[in-house]
């Protein structure tokens, strides 16, 4: 069990290198809506109107609080939504 949580925090100390420094090499928090930045950009353009859908459609009290109070210039997720449209 102590292993798995090991491999866990490793994984995680990874993937938050990997953002820090590509937020960095871009100057900006939100690369990963960013579909420019994919090669092949499809599957990242339909990942992230999946997550927007849910994120809109979302009943739950943080995603109900971020939408009325924040606003994000780099998140796409309020472009031509019914939210800020």
């Amino acid at each position: 069990m102590v292993v798995g949580v090991g491999i866990r925090i490793q994984g995680i100390r990874v993937r938050s290198a990997l953002d820090q420094w590509i937020t960095k090499q871009t100057d900006n928090p939100f690369w990963y809506l960013d579909a420019s930045l994919f090669k092949s950009n499809g599957q990242q353009v339909k990942t992230v109107s999946r997550v927007r859908d849910m994120f809109v459609d979302s009943k739950e009290e943080y995603a109900k609080h971020y939408q009325e109070k924040y606003y994000n210039e780099y998140c796409p997720f309020y472009r031509n939504s019914r939210l800020h449209g």
